[in-house]
C-alpha cells in the first residue's frame, strides 16, 4: 500500500527532506539548516530533542489538499531514532528545534519528499511538481538510546510472557499429553511412517498445513495441492520444523509444537506473526527424493500448472456468465468487464486520486465463500487512491461511490490479480473476486 510505503520510509530514514536555499515558505519562518518551521505551541521544556534520541510523536503530513499520512491512523504509537541530517532542511533538523509537548509545522518541497525520501522515479499524478508538503508534529516523548532499548526489552518480555501462557492454553485445551523435548519441541504422530528418516542432504516432499497460537488463520496449507520439497539439514523456515523432520519416517504424519526458542524467537513474522509466537505445523513427510528426482518433478509440475492456469484462463468467462445467473444480476458490466452492483447510495461527492479513502470490504469467491473480511478485525483499510496500491478493479469501482456508500463488485481477473496465485486468500489463477465494499471515508 502507498500509505505503508511512505511509513515505512519514515520509520527507516524519516522524511530526509530537502528544499533550496531560495524556497520560501509563507507564514513559516526560516531556521538552522534551511528548515522552515511554524511554532503553534511551546511547553516551556528546555531539554531539546537530541541526535540518537528515540522520538515518540503524532505526526501527519499532507499536501495542500491530500492528507497522505496521519500517525492517529495507526494501531501503535509511532516512534523512531533521531539520526544524522542527510539534507539541508530535513526533518530531524527540525526535530533539534523541539521538546517534548512542543507542536511544529515544517514545510518542504513536494518533489524531494518523493525523489529522495520515498525513492520514488516519477511524481504521483496527484501531486503537482513544485508544489509544498507540510508536517505536523507534536513531540509526545523523547528518550535516550539506553531508555528506549530497556523499555523496548521489558516490552518484549511482556509478549514472550503472554505468548508462552496462549501455548500453554492450547496445550491444555487440546488435551496434549506429550511431552516436550529438550529443545522445547512437542512431536506428536498423528500417522505413522515406515520408511527410512531423512539424511542430510535428502529432498523431503512434504504436505504441511502452518498456523501461529493467537493467528486465526493459516499461514500455509498445501494439503490437496502440489507438494512442497525441502532439503534436509538446510535452514528452512524454523529450527523447530526442520528438528522436527530429523524424527520423521517416511510416510509419517505429525504434529509439530514450535516454541519462540526454536521457531520464529523475538522478531515474528513480517507482522502476520507476533513476537515469540508459538508455531503449529501439521506436515506429512510424504516421500524422500534426490535433488535430480526433485527438479524432474518441478519441471513437470511446472508445464501441468501452465496447462491449469490457461483452462482456468478459457473457463473464467463462463464462471463470470454463471455466477451473474445464479444470483438474477441485471447490470451491465463496464468496458473492463467491473460488475458494478450499487447497494446504497452514499452521501457528499465522489472520490477523486489523491484522496486517501477507509473502506471496509470481505472477498468472497464464486462459490461464495468468503475468504477474508476487514470485518473481523474491526480496521478498515487506508489507502491512496491513484497512487496504484490496490487492484485495478478497486480504482475503477471506488470513483463511482460517495461516503457511506456501498456497493458489490464482480472483478474479473484482468481487473484483480490475472494469473497470480494468492496462497495467503486461497485464490487460484484466474480467478474472479466478488467484493463487498463500504467507503466509510474520504480524506481529500
Amino acid at each position: 500500500m502507498f500509505k505503508k510505503l511512505l511509513l515505512s520510509v519514515v520509520v527507516m530514514g524519516l522524511l530526509v527532506v530537502s528544499c533550496t536555499q531560495n524556497t520560501k515558505f509563507e507564514g513559516f519562518t526560516k531556521g538552522p539548516h534551511n528548515v522552515w518551521y511554524k511554532v503553534h505551541h511551546r511547553s516551556g521544556d528546555t531539554a531539546k530533542v537530541r541526535l540518537n534520541n528515540y522520538v515518540t510523536v503524532n505526526m501527519r503530513y499532507y499536501l495542500k489538499d491530500t492528507v497522505l499520512f496521519d500517525s492517529k491512523e495507526l494501531d501503535n504509537k509511532l516512534v523512531f531514532p533521531v539520526i544524522k541530517p542527510m539534507f539541508q532542511g530535513d526533518i530531524y533538523d527540525g526535530l533539534k528545534l523541539m521538546a517534548v509537548g512542543d507542536s511544529f509545522s515544517f514545510a518542504a518541497v513536494a518533489d524531494s519528499f518523493f525523489y529522495k525520501t520515498a525513492n520514488l522515479k516519477k511524481l504521483p499524478e496527484f501531486v503537482t511538481p513544485g508544489e509544498p508538503m507540510y508536517f505536523d508534529i507534536k513531540v509526545l516523548k523523547v528518550q535516550t538510546q539506553k531508555q528506549y532499548q530497556k523499555a523496548e526489552n521489558q516490552k518484549l518480555q511482556r509478549q514472550k510472557v503472554k505468548q508462552f501462557k496462549l501455548m500453554a492454553d492450547y496445550v491444555k485445551k487440546n488435551n496434549i499429553t506429550t511431552k516436550p523435548l529438550e529443545s522445547g519441541l512437542i512431536y506428536t504422530t498423528l500417522q505413522k511412517g515406515y520408511g527410512r528418516k531423512p539424511a542430510k542432504g535428502d529432498m523431503c516432499q512434504v504436505f504441511m498445513k502452518v498456523r501461529a497460537i493467537g493467528v486465526d488463520y493459516d499461514l500455509y496449507n498445501n494439503f490437496g495441492k502440489d507438494p512442497l520439497f525441502i532439503e534436509y539439514g538446510k535452514p528452512f523456515d524454523t529450527q523447530g520444523l526442520m528438528q522436527g523432520l530429523g524424527l520423521m519416517h517416511e510416510g509419517e504424519k505429525a504434529q509439530l509444537i514450535v516454541p519462540s526458542d526454536i521457531g520464529i524467537g523475538r522478531d515474528g513474522k513480517g507482522g502476520a506473526v507476533p513476537p515469540f509466537a508459538t508455531i503449529i505445523y501439521e506436515i506429512k513427510l510424504d516421500k524422500l527424493k534426490t535433488k535430480a528426482e526433485v527438479e524432474k518433478i518441478r519441471k513437470a509440475l511446472a508445464k501441468k500448472n501452465e496447462k491449469k492456469k490457461e483452462a482456468l484462463k478459457k473457463a473464467e468467462p463462463g464462471k463470470i456468465a454463471a455466477y451473474i445467473k445464479k444470483h438474477n444480476i441485471t447490470v451491465k458490466p463496464t468496458a473492463d468487464g467491473l460488475y458494478y452492483i450499487p447497494e446504497k447510495e452514499g452521501t457528499g461527492p465522489h472520490p477523486e486520486k489523491g484522496n486517501t479513502l477507509s473502506v471496509h470490504y470481505t472477498l468472497y469467491n464464486l462459490n461464495d465463500e468468503k475468504l477474508f473480511s476487514t470485518l473481523d478485525g474491526g480496521q478498515p483499510f487506508k489507502f491512496v487512491l491513484g497512487a496504484g496500491t490496490v487492484i485495478p478493479g478497486w480504482e475503477e469501482a471506488l470513483p463511482m461511490m460517495r461516503k457511506n456508500g456501498k456497493a458489490k463488485l464482480i472483478i474479473p481477473s484482468s481487473l484483480g490479480y490475472k494469473g497470480v496465485e494468492k496462497k495467503a486468500f486461497n485464490i487460484p489463477p484466474y480467478s474472479p473476486l466478488i467484493i463487498d465494499l463500504t467507503l466509510e471515508d474520504i480524506t481529500k
